[in-house]
């Protein structure tokens, strides 16, 4: 396995202009090990929490006194033991294409659907990709618009698309999962535009589609779930039709990098400051632009009238401290919030729901609230 991993990034170091370009024809493919392999894999972060502490180095402590989930321990302790790159050493292509690799090894179970279509809307600059998940044939559906996370940089439809089945399928409601423009290409506000042009098409066709226009919601995780509530206060501020529901897993919604948790885990925990840097620098061009509502919803000087919400956010996150405050700046104006923290787990914990049973009971729970806010 190994000797699989290093090799696909020994090519980036090799001739990182050949794989961008590569990566962005689609002509590179994801790295999908053999179905032994995974299940090597699989089958290791299994082992007792004892044996995988042991090659972790210990069981570590959040500041709130949590214990790491074991699994995610071993699994950091193995990226570290490989010295795989971070995306800060990588261009946005080969970024993109490390987290398509890195999918397959952890990603969720893949459900069946009844039928998956891939298909363009109009965006605000452009035809905007969609995938729609039809987990029945089944009429009047609820419905489900999909954000996937990546720092406004990385992830797309693959990415995320088993999280859209086991949504689809736990939820018994339709996913449209939309691949919005990625930064640097596409800086702020291009994502926030385009989240809110594809919620307003699935409203105007929610029929066509399938869906019940009385149960429509967002949902997204981390930089999706930022978009997800910038669209909610937009459509609420131009008198439009507002989601039934919001779904914001991990979100991030202040950009400003300000909170306790950002320096806490700063470093070790999968997603990292230099990382949230990175990310930053190719999304927003102007320090100014990072206290508007619609970068960082945290900084909105009004969430009322907002869609009932459900807000996960994970212990050992540096954006767990932002998520909290935004879920408490909701209810505090009168929304409708149930939150959890999940305290074993690190920020990403959806796409890991392949590696143990703790994550994905995790995921389990977020497709829980989606059913039943739906």
């Amino acid at each position: 396995m190994r000797g699989q991993i290093v090799d696909v990034y020994g090519r980036f170091a090799s001739d990182p202009k050949r794989v961008d370009a590569a990566a962005e024809s689609g002509m590179m493919r994801p790295v999908r090990p053999p179905n032994s392999v995974l299940s090597v894999v699989r089958y290791a972060f299994r082992l007792p929490p004892k044996a995988l502490y042991a090659f972790a180095g210990g069981a570590a402590r959040s500041d709130e006194g949590a214990v790491l989930d074991p699994a995610v321990a071993a699994l950091l302790a193995l990226s570290d033991k490989l010295r795989m790159p971070s995306f800060v050493q990588m261009t946005p292509a080969q970024a993109r294409q490390r987290l398509r690799d890195d999918t397959a090894l952890v990603k969720p179970r893949s459900e069946p659907m009844a039928d998956v279509e891939d298909r363009s809307i109009p965006g605000p600059a452009g035809q905007l990709r969609i995938r729609i998940y039809r987990p029945s044939r089944s009429a009047n559906l609820p419905v489900v618009m999909y954000l996937h996370g990546g720092g406004f940089v990385v992830g797309d439809l693959e990415s995320h698309d088993a999280i859209c089945r086991r949504i689809a399928r736990g939820a018994s409601a339709i996913v449209v999962a939309v691949d919005y423009r990625l930064a640097p290409e596409n800086p702020y506000p291009a994502a926030v535009d385009d989240a809110e042009a594809a919620f307003i098409w699935i409203t105007e066709n929610v029929e066509s589609l399938g869906g019940d226009p009385e149960r429509v919601a967002v949902a997204g995780d981390s930089a999706g779930a930022n978009l997800a509530t910038a669209t909610c206060r937009r459509l609420r501020d131009v008198g439009r039709r507002l989601p039934k529901a919001q779904i914001l897993a991990y979100p991030a919604t202040d950009l400003t990098r300000s909170h306790t948790s950002i320096k806490t885990f700063a470093s070790g925990y999968y997603l990292d400051r230099p990382t949230l840097d990175w990310f930053m620098d190719h999304y927003i061009a102007d320090d100014d632009q990072l206290t508007e509502p619609d970068a960082s919803p945290l900084f909105s000087d009004d969430l009322t009238y907002l869609p009932a919400t459900s807000l996960v956010t994970a212990g050992f996150d540096p954006l767990r401290d932002e998520g909290a405050a935004y879920a408490r700046a909701l209810r505090d104006s009168g929304v409708d919030v149930r939150y959890r923290c999940e305290d074993s787990m690190v920020h990403g914990f959806m796409n890991m729901a392949g590696l143990a049973p703790t994550c994905d009971a995790a995921l389990e729970r977020v497709v829980r609230d989606v059913r039943e806010l739906i």
